[in-house]
C-alpha cells in the first residue's frame, strides 16, 4: 500500500520522517509518504497552540484504486504536537 498526502496544513509545516528526523518538507499535493512506517512529522508555528491546530488528509493507494481522503487533526499545545504519526487504511 502506498500512503499520499492529499492536502496541507494551513498552519505549520509536514516533513517526510527520515530516521526519527525530518526529511524533505511536503510542498505540493499529493505527494506519497516515502517512510515504509507510513510516518511523517508535523512542525507548528513557534509559540503558536489550538485544538484543532491544524488539519491535512491524506490517501492510501493499493496499486489500482484509492481509498477516499482521512482527516488527520493536530493539537498543539503548550508548544507540543499530539497527533498519531502513523497512518492506517482500516
Amino acid at each position: 500500500l502506498l500512503y499520499w498526502i492529499d492536502s496541507l496544513p494551513a498552519k505549520g509545516s509536514l516533513y517526510q520522517y527520515d530516521n526519527g528526523n525530518r526529511g524533505d518538507q511536503f510542498t505540493v499535493v499529493p505527494e506519497p509518504v516515502s517512510d515504509a512506517g507510513h510516518r511523517v512529522i508535523f512542525a507548528p508555528e513557534p509559540d503558536q497552540g489550538g485544538r484543532p491546530y491544524a488539519t491535512f488528509e491524506y490517501y492510501v493507494h493499493d496499486g489500482t484504486s484509492r481509498s477516499a481522503s482521512a482527516t488527520v487533526n493536530v493539537d498543539v499545545i503548550s508548544g507540543w504536537v499530539f497527533m498519531p504519526i502513523l497512518m492506517k487504511s482500516e
